[in-house]
């Protein structure tokens, strides 16, 4: 394995080659922590049990480490690619015993996808867009949750660059028998879901259908729903 190259933003390990962190360094922005007051009041407010966490396409383990403290356990998945092992380095470095890390991602269906980090629009490579490359076949997994069978699930966060309504769709009954708070990624603006042949409307929709109501959105892009039943 190639040896990684690192960067050190604000004790995190993160890609030398990621521009993006460097330039927050210099901004004095730390996004590992400006999101804790945030996910304390989530938690204090909408969730009367703190089980277990599903953090659904989880980059270099920032919002996984916040939801450790505050879940008893937490499940992350990701693609097996190199932010994944700067993840695990992550973990390891701040000594977390709590996070199950799973190296592959969530889908509707259970098949070998390739996956791209390649930003159309600025003609640059960027791991915050990592995503699914629809009707491909490569060497990245892709599971259907229902089928781990993971119990006690009181929230779930979900943030695939678009493939949000085919992670529901593969854990339909795991939403139905635990009735977890959901966190999805619904951008504003941007059209991330075009891509997969959807609006994200059904996403918001499909919910919707099993009795949850929208709390709003809670920073730029993700939305909070919980269950009215």
């Amino acid at each position: 394995m190639t040896k990684l190259k690192v960067f050190n933003y604000f004790g995190w390990s993160v890609d030398d080659d990621d521009p993006l962190y460097k330039d927050l360094t210099i901004k004095k922005r730390n996004m590992a922590t400006e999101e804790v007051l945030l996910y304390k009041k989530i938690s204090e407010t909408f969730l009367t049990q703190k089980r277990v966490a599903l953090h659904i396409g989880s980059h270099y383990g920032f919002k996984s480490k916040i939801l450790s403290a505050i879940f008893n356990e937490v499940h992350t998945f990701d693609f097996d690619n190199k932010i994944n092992q700067y993840m695990k380095m992550n973990i390891n470095k701040f000594n977390i015993k709590n996070i199950k890390i799973n190296s592959f991602g969530l889908g509707s269906e259970n098949k070998s996808v390739e996956t791209s980090d390649y930003l159309k629009e600025k003609k640059i490579n960027g791991p915050l867009s990592n995503h699914i490359i629809e009707n491909s076949e490569g060497n990245q997994k892709i599971k259907r949750l229902d089928d781990l069978k993971i119990n006690n699930v009181d929230l779930m966060i979900i943030d695939t660059e678009g493939y949000e309504l085919n992670v529901l769709k593969g854990g339909l009954k795991t939403i139905k028998d635990f009735l977890p708070i959901i966190i999805m990624e619904i951008h504003k603006k941007k059209d991330l879901t075009s891509r997969y042949g959807y609006n994200k409307i059904e996403s918001y929709n499909l919910l919707k259908s099993l009795g949850y109501i929208d709390k709003g959105y809670i920073n730029e892009e993700d939305i909070l729903f919980i269950n009215n039943n």
